[in-house]
């Protein structure tokens, strides 16, 4: 490429200064970096870029050029370029295209953004994990977890059936969340899928106690969950042990009656109750 060279002659007295200006061309200084994701999750592209003003950025995705939505935002500040996707679905997954260009240049880059299905499932329950597939016979398939390969055991079975490959997984525990990854191969070449499985807790149990002046309700949970109320004169306050209080603050006899705590998560629900009596008033 050649690159035009502007002079201007600037004249004071008898002196004169000369001023040489090389347009630089638009170019891409640090690549946008292809990435694995979940669903649900947020995931942001960057690409950083220089040359002269004015430039111009565009984003595209598998070849069709993509333009701010509800889902989709894009910036340039600071020569980065930004595009971010929130939430991610499965079919967000492709090849993502990044062309800068100026009026003596331009360049390109390409990112290849994955986006893997996320099961959540419940503490001592059962999963099966599937993977359609074809081509020509014999087709070998590998089931890794976190990239270590699992074998069959009583815990892990790996099954067959025309074209679907399975895993199941018995009695899951907390320490089975991880990403799967399901490898096929034949003689013609290999494949493979991926899918973060995530075991949560389900809520153990929700017990109270009841003091004079103040009442606690406490309960077991897995985090994250939430706890609900709407009253007045009260404090709420979830210590890092799973343990909700409930405070009331000038108790007097309108205070007494029963007091429902509800907590939740999204795999299931608990509650308990307990009788507030206030028998008298002691100032101290």
């Amino acid at each position: 490429m050649q690159h035009r060279v502007e002079i201007s002659h600037l004249s004071v007295a008898n002196n004169h200064f000369y001023t040489l200006c090389t347009p630089e061309p638009a170019r891409i200084t640090e690549k946008a970096k292809s990435l694995k994701v979940t669903e649900r999750d947020p995931v942001t592209l960057e690409c950083t870029v220089e040359g002269t003003p004015e430039l111009r950025i565009r984003w595209y995705k598998d070849g069709k050029q993509l333009l701010p939505s509800r889902y989709y935002t894009m910036s340039f500040e600071n020569n980065v370029a930004s595009f971010r996707i929130e939430p991610v679905s499965k079919e967000d997954s492709g090849t993502y295209s990044f062309k800068v260009e100026n009026d003596f240049g331009s360049s390109t880059c390409e990112a290849v953004l994955t986006v893997l299905t996320k099961k959540d499932t419940v503490l001592g329950s059962s999963i099966r994990m599937e993977c359609k597939v074809s081509g020509s016979l014999p087709i070998t398939a590998k089931w890794f977890k976190d990239g270590k390969e699992i074998t069959d055991s009583a815990k892990y079975r790996s099954l067959c059936h025309e074209n679907t490959m399975s895993l199941e997984i018995a009695n899951l525990e907390l320490s089975d969340s991880a990403n799967y990854t399901c490898n096929i191969s034949n003689i013609a070449g290999n494949d493979s899928c991926s899918a973060v499985l995530t075991v949560k807790e389900y809520i153990i149990s929700c017990a109270n106690i009841t003091l004079l002046y103040f009442l606690t309700l406490m309960l077991k949970t897995w985090s994250p969950f939430s706890y609900c109320g709407s009253l007045t004169s009260y404090a709420f306050r979830v210590s890092a042990w799973s343990t909700v209080f409930l405070t009331l603050y000038s108790v007097d006899a309108s205070r007494s009656g029963h007091y429902t705590c509800h907590v939740s998560n999204d795999v299931g629900s608990d509650s308990c109750t307990t009788m507030l009596m206030v028998t008298g008033v002691h100032t101290f």
